[in-house]
């Protein structure tokens, strides 16, 4: 008697155990509220595509070039119209060169389509700044028109600025785009003094910044439009988001330079850039360091805001460099060409994410 319990007790435990399993096979099958990113393509600056060149100059003398300034993209699988099953989920999840994020923080109340929209005007907008930032870099005369394109409510702009009131100067300094306006705030505890033009009249706004997370802000979005003095147009297919932009200015840079900026250095970079010529934080860096090694870049450039991220997650045999603005970023290209892509060779100790 006693036997055939114990059987019947090991038959039904079996039996949950296997129920278990197929509860669980089942699950893993199941839609997640999850994405991932993974390196993406990579594109040479100063190369091209089935499309042709991507950096090109119609109107002046253009110079060859002997390195690379890759620009980094990364992969998004799983979307509200194609999510992610949870066995995918944990497959990424423990990969060491992707990250798994709520599908929430990317599209939010968005649509698939609407942020691929978003993506591409973010590219195209992104290219315009580049080419600004990199002929103003090179000493051409670049018109820029700033404007006021929100004021939010109960910030310290609010009834004082207006939309659509074209914004001139900060503290005496020209007003090339939002960043040159946070730059002043940032750089005192005094208020900020923006000189501006409204129906065709100039006035003078005193507003004092508050802080927020950090940062002090007046609470104006500033938007640009510019008017380039060359005929240069970037050309990238089906890659969106603004991330691209450092190394379109410096591809810029580099092709419209005599001599070589980068050497025969294989350089693959990631950040924003504005007209000011201020490099401005991106998203996953981790992956993109991966990317970057993947394609053969010994040398990477990234924002140095984004060095949280990248302090303990370098890839071994890549050297990654912070940078904050367009001209640090030329400044470390060519200290690492003088030493033909050595790191020991280096002679001016570097920018370090520690």
């Amino acid at each position: 008697m006693f036997r055939r319990r114990t059987e019947g007790r090991r038959a039904v435990g079996t039996f949950a155990t296997l129920a278990a399993l197929l509860a669980l096979a089942t699950m893993a099958f199941l839609p997640s509220p999850f994405i991932t990113q993974s390196p993406g393509p990579t594109f040479d600056t100063l190369g091209e595509t089935d499309e042709g060149p991507i950096i090109e100059v119609s109107d002046a003398e253009t110079y060859p070039v002997d390195g690379e300034l890759r620009l980094l993209t990364i992969s998004l699988r799983g979307n509200p119209d194609n999510p992610l099953n949870w066995a995918e989920v944990a497959a990424a999840y423990f990969s060491p060169d992707q990250t798994v994020l709520p599908m929430e923080a990317v599209y939010g109340q968005v649509t698939v389509e609407e942020r691929n929209q978003q993506s591409q005007a973010d590219m195209e907008n992104s290219q315009d700044t580049a080419i600004a930032a990199a002929l103003l870099q090179l000493g051409y005369d670049v018109d820029v028109r700033v404007w006021a394109a929100g004021v939010l409510p109960g910030s310290p702009a609010d009834g004082i600025l207006q939309d659509g009131d074209v914004l001139l100067t900060v503290n005496g300094e020209t007003i090339w785009d939002a960043y040159t306006i946070r730059n002043a705030a940032a750089e005192s505890d005094d208020p900020v003094t923006i000189v501006y033009e409204r129906d065709g009249e100039v006035g003078e706004a005193v507003i004092e910044p508050e802080e927020s997370d950090g940062i002090r802000l007046i609470g104006v979005q500033a938007m640009s439009d510019v008017d380039l003095p060359l005929d240069v147009t970037i050309a990238l297919p089906n890659v969106g988001g603004p991330s691209a932009g450092m190394m379109f200015s410096l591809g810029v840079i580099e092709r419209l330079t005599s001599g070589s900026m980068t050497g025969s250095v294989a350089w693959a970079g990631t950040g924003t850039m504005s007209v000011s010529g201020a490099v401005g934080s991106i998203g996953g860096v981790v992956q993109k360091m991966h990317g970057a090694l993947d394609a053969g870049a010994e040398w990477m450039l990234v924002p140095a805001e984004n060095c949280g991220e990248v302090a303990g997650n370098v890839p071994s045999g890549l050297n990654v460099v912070p940078v904050e603005t367009l001209t640090e970023a030329q400044s470390v290209v060519e200290v690492v060409a003088n030493a033909d892509g050595d790191p020991e060779r280096v002679s001016t100790p570097l920018p370090s994410c520690g």
